[in-house]
């Protein structure tokens, strides 16, 4: 079984359009060694957000989801 990590910590900006997912956001994706990699690129327009809502900024494809509910820190 090979493990490993790849750092992305240098990507500033991905080469390709992306697929657009709200605002001016976009999805980059690419696949290594069996795993795909989720790079979200942009910004969004300001607007008031509530904290308690059940309607999700934007929704990733089911291809970019995680296969389990990860906790993250942005």
């Amino acid at each position: 079984e090979m493990q490993g990590a790849i750092d992305l910590s240098a990507i500033r900006f991905c080469k390709t359009g992306g697929l657009s997912l709200t605002d001016e956001v976009t999805l980059h994706t690419v696949d290594v060694g069996g795993s795909r990699l989720v790079c979200l690129q942009g910004h969004l327009h300001e607007c008031f957000f509530a904290s308690d809502s059940k309607k999700p900024v934007a929704i990733l494809p089911e291809s970019c989801r995680p296969k389990e509910v990860m906790h993250f820190v942005t």
